[in-house]
Formats: C-alpha cells, structure tokens, sequence
C-alpha cells in the first residue's frame, strides 16, 4: 500500500484485527496484550533515552526549562486575544494538564479485568497488575515528558494549535518534533508506526473493557425495561461463549466504526462536538427530570 492509500483502508483493517482479537478466549487474549504491553514499555524507556541522548548532545540540558520559558508560560491565547500574568499561568497550566491527565488513564482497566483473574484470595495478580500499571502511567509517562521537554520549547510553531479538537495528523507529537528540531532522520518515521501500533493495542483493551462494562450491566435484570425486546437484548448481550460476551463485544466494536472520521480533513474537531453533545444533552434531560 502506498502513500495514497485511504486512511479508510487502514482503519478497516486495524477494526477487524481489534474485533478478531477480542473473540479469542480471554486467556489467550491476556497473554497477547501482556506482549503488547511489554513492547510498549521497551518503546517508552527507549524514548526516555533517546531524548536524553540528543538533550546532552546539545550541551544545553536546561535550556528550554529556564527563562523565557520557565514552567510559567509568558501568555495565554483563547478565541483570538492573548492574556499575561497570573490569570494567563493558571490558564495555561489548567489546559496543559487537562490535555496531560487525559492520557494516564488505564487503572480502570485493572477493576474491570478483576472477575476473569484467578481466585484473588489466592493469587495476587490484580496487585501485580496495580504496580505495573502505577510504574507505568506515572514514572515513565512523566519522565517521557520531561525528558521531550528538555529538547522542545512549548513556543514551537508546531505545539501552537495543539489543542485536542485541532490536531491533524502526527508531525503535532511532540516526539517527532524532538527529532525534527535535532535533524534525526529516519526516527520519525519509527516513532510514528509504533504510535499507529500502539494506538491499536489501546483499541483492544478499550473494546475489552467496554464489552465487559456492557456485559455486566446486562447481568442486572432490573435496570433493564421489562419489555420483551429489551429483555431479548439484555439476554442476549449476557450470553458468553468459551466465556466470551461475543454479542456485548459485536456491540461495542460498532462504535469503532467512528474512526471512519478520519477521512475528514479535521476529524479530531468532529469527534470533539460528541462530547460537548452529550453533555448539553445529559443537562436537557437533568433539567427535564427536576421540573417534573
């Protein structure tokens, strides 16, 4: 496949293989994320190091971490106006963390895989998974950030619209703008299949805990109508085979097909108006309820 290959076509192809994997027997599913995950940790340690290395190649290490950049930035932009002093850092800081937080997600992952482990009275593999997860989300997470920081001021022309509704394809991370600025060829390219790689396993562990999220919830009878259609459903949804919820993974693996919006020319700035929707709608409906 070429450069002028539909990103349509490769979002097909990572649906179906995220689908297939989450029909395999959740033993087998588990080992083939425990791989995923373990190449993503080698992948992150060496990001870690690679920025290191081209930080002391410099000779500079705290350029970008002193004035005028500082952990102050000097002015915050929003709607066309710029903002100074202190209401301008507390804006910026709010949004940069924002955007940061939103990424160390995945200890929910460990609550939502607990009724498949082994017999936790015995076993202490949902403790093993919480150390590994915290070693993860928090200590290389942050040292990757601040290991870029050292070799990307935040005044990059290439961060300037890096809110989360705008950003357009990769030459927006901020690991490939780290080996741009330092004239490293052939890493970014690297870098960018392995975010594509690691994008897909995210895939499969989201489907996962949204199929057994769905699957849990058609286990409790009462919160379901009594309708007959909404009983067939809810039976239906409960069903496993070889202890799969194959039709609550069918379900959940239909709102992947929202990846097709990257065909737009800015999908991100789609998928940004849903939760926007659903919160006017979720405070309509609130409302509604009070009044009556």
């Amino acid at each position: 496949m070429g450069e002028q290959t539909s990103p349509a076509v490769w979002v097909f192809l990572f649906l179906i293989f995220i689908f297939l994997v989450n029909l395999l027997p959740v033993r087998i599913f588990g080992e083939v994320e425990y791989v995923f995950g373990c190449l993503k940790l080698i992948f992150i340690v060496g990001l870690i190091l690679f920025n290191v290395i081209i930080n002391a190649r410099r000779g500079n290490p705290f350029e970008y971490y002193n004035e005028p950049y500082s952990f102050e930035s000097q002015n915050f932009t929003a709607n066309g106006q710029t903002f100074t002093g202190g209401p301008a850092h507390l804006a910026s800081v709010w949004s940069a963390m924002t955007t940061a937080i939103f990424s160390l997600t995945g200890f929910e992952t460990v609550a939502i895989t607990a009724p498949e482990n082994r017999d936790l009275a015995k076993n202490e593999s949902i403790k093993l998974a919480t150390r590994k997860m915290s070693l993860r989300v928090i200590l290389l997470y942050s040292l990757a950030v601040f290991t870029v920081g050292l070799n990307v001021p935040y005044t990059d022309y290439y961060l300037q619209d890096s809110t989360v509704s705008s950003i357009k394809s990769g030459e927006h991370s901020v690991f490939i703008i780290a080996a741009v600025r330092n004239h490293i060829t052939g890493w970014p390219q690297f870098f960018n299949g392995f975010f594509i790689f690691s994008a897909a396993s995210c895939g499969l562990s989201t489907l996962y805990c949204a199929s057994r999220i769905l699957h849990a919830l058609a286990s409790v009878r009462r919160v379901w109508p009594s309708w007959t259609i909404a009983q067939n459903v809810r039976s239906m949804l409960e069903r496993t085979m070889y202890g799969v919820p194959m039709a609550a993974v069918a379900v959940s693996w239909l709102f992947g097909l929202l990846a097709f919006l990257v065909v737009q020319p800015s999908p991100s700035e789609v998928v940004s108006r849903m939760p926007n929707s659903a919160i006017r709608f979720g405070g309509l409906m609130c409302n509604a309820v009070y009044r009556r």
